[in-house]
């Protein structure tokens, strides 16, 4: 399942396993048992080049949940964003 970085949700059970897909090396402290970075220099080209293998990498780790930070919804962005969203709708219909 795929969901946004602005998504809040609170689990007081077991430890979920958690990807993280970031645009960029992320700079957090938090800690996710995988992250895919889609572009160390921030290039949208680059990103774009790179999301699908990483969405598959992550999926292939039968994670509890990947979460996406977003990417500026500009030329290429919008069109990632895009993928994203839906790869969110779709996680959500096999997970209800």
């Amino acid at each position: 399942m795929l969901h946004g970085e602005g998504n809040i949700g609170l689990d007081v059970g077991e430890k979920k396993k958690i990807g993280l897909l970031a645009f960029r090396e992320p700079r957090r402290d938090r800690t996710f048992y995988h992250t895919e970075v889609l572009s160390q220099e921030g290039d949208l080209r680059e990103a774009a080049a790179n999301l699908f293998a990483a969405i598959r990498r992550l999926d292939a780790l039968n994670l509890d949940l990947i979460v996406a930070e977003a990417i500026p919804e500009i030329g290429l962005g919008r069109a990632i964003m895009d993928r994203l969203r839906r790869a969110g709708q779709e996680g959500e219909k096999d997970n209800p």
